[in-house]
């Protein structure tokens, strides 16, 4: 079996393939306190949940940078891989921050429903344009919410 060839990242890549990535942990760790919270009722896990939001607030150019990377740069077959690999492990915990949405405001809980909509097309693309279009959603509709008032 042939060693495949890896090109590394460059530091603007890095930069943002780490931001992607910590995003995301931090996501499914919100998810995974809603989790606990709400369906497990343990509900010590809730008080945890504003200083993770805070944490989202304090970087609010995340979303718009990644979705501005999207709209520049094609990604490649192993980002498109990643993506639906990341949008299977999260759709659950997704689910569970409707909870934590709803409590700021039915706008906030409907635009994560379109959020998580969007990430569980994302789990059944089977194509570039199946997962281009819902990752787009995704992050447009994130940039909504992040601007929606408490």
């Amino acid at each position: 079996m042939a060693a495949r060839a890896t090109v590394a990242p460059t530091a603007a890549q890095w930069r943002a393939m780490t931001l992607a990535a910590g995003l995301q942990r931090l996501m499914q760790a919100l998810g995974a306190f809603a989790f606990l919270g709400h369906t497990k009722q343990r509900t010590g896990f809730l008080r945890h949940v504003p200083a993770a939001m805070r944490q989202l607030e304090t970087r609010p150019d995340v979303v718009p940078r990644l979705l501005a990377r999207l709209e520049a740069e094609q990604l490649d077959i192993d980002h498109l891989v990643a993506l639906k690999r990341i949008a299977v492990a999260t759709l659950p915990l997704s689910r569970d921050l409707i909870n934590i949405a709803a409590q700021l405001s039915t706008r906030h809980m409907r635009c994560w429903i379109a959020i998580v909509a969007a990430i569980s097309r994302l789990t059944e693309a089977d194509s570039r344009e199946q997962i281009e279009h819902p990752l787009h959603e995704m992050l447009t509709r994130l940039v909504e919410f992040d601007g929606l008032k408490h």
